[in-house]
């Protein structure tokens, strides 16, 4: 297990990396971390000035997260991004999916969900590690067709090639105006 928290510990060090090349500041912006696992991405972000909040659906994960105080107990829930309480919708400057393949049966409504979450002028952040997901197959649509469905910037971004971690991260902002309850 002590493996598994290096690795993840150096992953979280490499997603922060990934922003400060970019020019992403986290210093009082609100954030969200979809599927938090461990804790350790929320933990970094709050350590760069970040107001961090998270969804962690896996018992196991969010409680290792909150017993080891990688992530403030008030502000994480044990629950999947479309279970988020709906006074937290549409107030996060950034929201961060990091090393996840969104299930293809789920990325409609997760797409939608993130649409949902994120300011107007906010930024979602997507780390994706399986090219299959990331390019699609002649079976499998891209995951980031469903993310132009509802934002109107979307652009993917190459990782950087000595990491392990993320090969590619979509990112989208200008979400499209959702009817509340579609």
């Amino acid at each position: 297990m002590d493996d598994i928290k290096r690795k993840k510990e150096k992953d979280a060090r490499e997603n922060i990396d990934f922003f400060d090349l970019l020019g992403i500041n986290l210093n009082g912006k609100k954030v969200l971390d979809v599927g938090f696992g461990l804790g350790y991405n929320p933990k970094v972000m709050r350590d760069r000035g970040a107001n961090v909040y998270g969804v962690e659906p896996r018992d196991e994960d969010y409680k290792y997260a909150i017993s080891n105080g990688l992530i403030d107990k008030r502000k994480a829930f044990n629950c999947s991004l479309q279970d988020i309480p709906e006074d937290l919708l549409g107030s996060f400057d950034i929201v961060t999916v990091f090393l996840y393949n969104i299930s293809i049966q789920e990325r409609e409504d997760f797409s939608k969900m993130l649409a949902k979450a994120v300011k107007a002028d906010g930024l979602v952040i997507i780390g994706m590690y399986d090219s299959e997901y990331i390019f699609g197959d002649e079976y499998i649509e891209p995951f980031s067709s469903s993310i132009y469905r509802y934002f109107n910037n979307v652009h993917l971004v190459k990782g950087k090639d000595d990491i392990i971690g993320n090969l590619y991260y979509i990112m989208a902002n200008e979400p499209k105006v959702l009817v509340k309850g579609k």
